[in-house]
């Protein structure tokens, strides 16, 4: 690696360059500095004070196929900004100020696969200029901001490729329903991304038939916790195959309780892979995991990390952990659990039966959650037991080619 002084600049602010890649985030730049390798396939702009890209500015550097101008403070992107960068793959626009993009800069970006426009100002969608990004047949993967009363732009349906959409909800009066659709009926979409989730509609899933892939950031600072939304609108999926669903960061006062009214409609699923992390869980149902247990006879991954549970929850998971049929990883992590109980004595022994299929399983730092002393069964096809940061006295039992181990 070699450094490149960014001379229209000053000389403390250098560029990193390495093989064919330039790297000049976190300098504090105000413009974008020239004299830059012309053989450069990848260029970070990223969180910097660009105000202004103004036209031609990568002209010479036409083997550019990744750009990030994110976390700048951009309101002006010139006509012909981006000339000349016909192997663009990866261009990252999100987080700045933009209002408006200038005429036909998307028809001249061919080839480009991902777009982030994600945390700007654009906030009118069937505006010509940003309707036009269905201009770019290629592309594949796509953030962007919705704010209430927002609809999904009549062209963007002939966006045959596009199976990343990632959404952030700039308003608690966003709503995800069928409203959306009034433009388009369906998108071709196979994994989906919302961040800030105020409301869903029971059959907003259904505007997306491949979906498979599902992560929903409930949102910190909501009036209304909208969880039980969110658990109905997976009953779309009812008898059909989906390879993940990710819920995580709702932190709510009053907290919500998995029981069998929600987790009803996650077993209804052939789902693979489950994760529920920073949330505010006030207690899971023994009867609704024993439930959740035996019925999601697909499941092969499920994490619970990084929660606030009150009460139980945690020694719930481990006891029904024997009747999920095709587990393989397990992860019970970083969980906090506001009702501590009485300490575990060394003469408490807790038995983990686990199924035959698991290779994995991930007890760690969950605080005011003593397991005294512990013992596997069915541990044979164990890979990885890591049980860090707990208080456990001992652990033994049958394992592959080697012993328990407390970190």
């Amino acid at each position: 690696m070699y450094i490149l002084a960014a001379t229209s600049y000053t000389k403390d602010k250098k560029c990193r360059v390495q093989d064919d890649n330039v790297d000049c985030s976190h300098l504090d730049l105000t413009t974008i500095p020239r004299h830059l390798p012309v053989n450069a396939t990848s260029l970070n702009l990223f969180w910097n004070r660009i105000k202004i890209v103004k036209g031609f500015t990568f002209q010479s550097m036409r083997y550019i196929t990744y750009l990030d101008l994110g976390r700048n403070v951009i309101e002006l992107i010139e006509i012909n900004a981006f000339h000349g960068l016909h192997r663009l793959r990866t261009l990252h626009l999100h987080d700045n100020a933009i209002n408006v993009f200038p005429n036909g800069m998307f028809e001249r970006l061919n080839g480009l696969q991902v777009l982030s426009i994600d945390g700007n100002k654009l906030k009118y969608f069937q505006d010509d200029r940003i309707t036009k990004i269905s201009k770019i047949v290629s592309l594949t993967t796509l953030s962007f901001d919705v704010y209430p009363d927002f609809k999904f732009p009549m062209q963007w349906g002939k966006l045959s490729k596009l199976t990343d959409l990632r959404i952030f909800a700039r308003s608690s009066k966003v709503q995800f329903n069928k409203a959306m659709f009034v433009h388009v009926n369906v998108l071709p979409i196979v994994s989906l991304s919302i961040n800030v989730v105020p409301f869903i509609s029971e059959d907003f899933f259904e505007h997306f038939p491949k979906l498979d892939s599902i992560t929903l950031s409930i949102g910190t600072d909501l009036p209304k916790n909208p969880i039980d939304q969110v658990f109905k609108s997976f009953g779309v999926f009812r008898g059909k195959n989906i390879n993940n669903i990710e819920i995580h960061t709702g932190r709510f006062d009053n907290g919500f309780t998995l029981n069998h009214n929600r987790m009803k409609y996650l077993w209804s699923i052939c789902l693979k892979r489950l994760t529920l992390n920073n949330l505010y869980i006030k207690d899971i149902l023994i009867y609704a995991m024993q439930d959740f247990s035996i019925k999601s006879t697909c499941l092969e991954y499920l994490e619970i990390s990084e929660n606030t549970i009150f009460d139980r929850g945690g020694s719930e998971l481990i006891v029904n952990m024997q009747n999920f049929k095709n587990l393989k990883v397990f992860k019970l992590i970083r969980n906090w659990r506001s009702l501590r109980r009485k300490r575990s004595q060394p003469s408490t022994l807790y038995s983990f039966v686990f199924p035959k299929t698991l290779e994995e399983v991930y007890i760690e730092n969950n605080m005011a959650f003593d397991m005294g002393n512990i013992e596997v069964i069915n541990g044979h096809n164990l890979r990885v037991l890591s049980l860090k940061d707990n208080e456990v006295w001992t652990c033994e039992g049958s394992f592959r080619n080697y012993k328990c181990r407390v970190f």
